[in-house]
């Protein structure tokens, strides 16, 4: 569980680099931790923003970060979530992001075998059946 700097994802400053920022790098070592030890279940936090980050190359940030999460062998799922919706005074979007290694009941309950190229793909039922 955790969350990393959001300075080099959020829409307040300006410049912002994303993974390649001094900040925003931090998200390679995420990657090196859950390398390491395979959790069974990630839960992340970072502002709405990281969603289409760098402002050049909308949600290129966001497509490495969950084709690492592939790599390393987890499903995603992830929400932005006003706090505000939930009786807060200020509004403050966040992305969660839930992922489960390919060896959990969940992964198993979502997952699909294609039976012609035996690819596992994760079913279209995350509304319904996923994490949130």
């Amino acid at each position: 569980m955790g969350g990393f700097p959001c300075q080099d994802y959020s829409i307040a400053r300006t410049g912002a680099q994303g993974t390649e920022g001094q900040k925003g790098a931090l998200w390679w070592s995420i990657v090196d931790i859950v390398s390491a030890r395979q959790p069974s279940y990630i839960f992340l936090e970072n502002v709405d923003r990281l969603l289409k980050s760098p402002s050049r190359q909308r949600g290129r940030d966001f497509g490495v970060m969950l084709r690492c999460l592939y790599e390393l062998g987890y499903g995603a799922e992830w929400r932005v979530i006003n706090a505000a919706d939930y009786g807060h005074a200020q509004r403050r979007r966040r992305v969660y992001i839930v992922a489960f290694h390919n060896s959990t009941q969940l992964f198993r309950d979502l997952a699909c075998i294609n039976s012609t190229s035996g690819e596992v793909t994760l079913r279209n039922k995350l509304y319904k059946n996923g994490f949130f």
